[in-house]
């Protein structure tokens, strides 16, 4: 599945820059979850979300994997799995760096992490819940995990990598 996602000319050295491409099992995975989780059905929700797993993790003719595992990570801070979006953003910046939306939904991530831990209430409650799909942490080492992401951001922001801090904060 393609879109088309800017509104002015581009060159056409990079015009792909402008497209989303997902795979379509992924795509419907994904549309299904966001559906379900509009009409608050629970039991369904997590059938759709255990099927995005599956497919970022076992299915070896996935093509876009790097942009199923950011599509995954979205649906993990939805649900409020701050740990487990991490972990799909870092693996999907593991398999392309460069011109990757991770990027932007770990600043994301970022901001919610900080607002929690200075106990805010950014988006839901303000806490990190971990549900059935934890199996990436422990809950009880949860709050270590954050620290050392917070860590990382301010070592990042230290070394001067990232300039605009306001955008992560």
């Amino acid at each position: 599945m393609k879109m088309f996602r800017s509104i002015g000319a581009t060159s056409k050295i990079d015009f792909w820059f402008d497209w989303i491409v997902v795979d379509s099992l992924m795509c419907i995975y994904f549309f299904q979850y966001l559906n379900l989780s509009r009409q608050g059905n629970g039991r369904h929700k997590e059938v759709a979300m255990y099927n995005m797993i599956h497919v970022t993790r076992t299915l070896p003719d996935i093509l876009h994997r790097d942009t199923a595992f950011s599509l995954l990570g979205y649906s993990f801070m939805h649900e409020n799995q701050l740990i487990n979006a991490y972990s799909c953003f870092n693996q999907s910046l593991i398999i392309r760096p460069y011109h990757n939306a991770a990027k932007f939904f770990l600043r994301l991530l970022f901001n919610r992490i900080h607002a929690t831990d200075r106990g805010h209430t950014p988006y839901r409650k303000g806490r990190i819940d971990c549900g059935s799909y934890s199996s990436i942490v422990q809950h009880n080492n949860e709050y270590i995990y954050i620290n050392r992401i917070l860590n990382m951001v301010n070592h990042v922001i230290f070394l001067g990598v990232i300039k605009d801090t306001s955008v992560l904060w």
